[in-house]
């Protein structure tokens, strides 16, 4: 009803998402079957949908920059002070973990960090951030949308993962380039080679192109 989501489009939602109910089975021991009240069914056509609609507010539970992809997280917060930037970003997590609990989410703390993007070296130092009492480990370099992306933004993490993903794929143009004809190579070239060069080149590889045909070994073909 808050997304504008009403009459017979309301009612399917509610008939797909109504009277579901799972059990746990341990070896031949199952529990008894209970309702589900939370969440979306994993695996269907609509369950993608579902989650977003799920995790829409998010954005406005904390005063983090967020960006949501899929059940991908990201949360940005700046200020020129490190000490300030510390207290802010805490009580910000406090206020997304409120609104975790709240939504009845949790969160797999193995696969997440934090990373300060800083020109001085040592405000590093002493920033310490936890979640639910869960100290948050801090990282040099991240994934994220699939560019790595370091500290000093330099991009050598992503450079040398590249490079070593371009210099297999001439590795696999160099052992079939005598049993495929041209056009073959080429959508092999385009699929396994040119798809990841040209990912998000125009935010990475403005002044690092040169370091990547200096890094990246090719084979030469006849």
């Amino acid at each position: 009803m808050y997304y504008g989501i009403r009459g017979k489009q309301n009612s399917f939602f509610e008939s797909h998402l109504a009277n579901r109910k799972q059990c746990t089975k341990v070896n031949n021991y199952s529990s008894s079957f209970q309702k589900i009240k939370c969440g979306v069914p994993q695996g269907s056509v609509m369950g993608p949908l579902l989650f977003l609609i799920y995790v829409n507010d998010l954005p406005c539970a904390s005063s983090f920059q967020t960006t949501l992809f899929a059940d991908y997280t990201s949360l940005h917060l700046s200020h020129k002070d490190i000490k300030m930037l510390q207290l802010n970003v805490q009580n910000e997590l406090d206020k997304v973990n409120i609104w975790m609990m709240s939504n009845r989410l949790s969160i797999n703390y193995n696969k997440i960090a934090y990373m300060i993007l800083t020109a001085t070296r040592s405000q590093n130092c002493n920033f310490e951030i936890s979640m639910n009492g869960v100290r948050i480990e801090q990282t040099v370099s991240i994934k994220y949308f699939g560019v790595i992306i370091d500290n000093k933004l330099s991009w050598k993490p992503k450079i040398s993962s590249l490079c070593k993903k371009l210099s297999q794929a001439c590795g696999v143009v160099c052992k079939i380039r005598h049993f495929a004809d041209i056009k073959i190579l080429r959508l092999i070239y385009f699929s396994l080679f040119d798809s990841h060069l040209q990912y998000c080149i125009i935010d990475w590889g403005r002044e690092h192109i040169k370091l990547l045909s200096g890094q990246c070994k090719c084979y030469k073909t006849e």
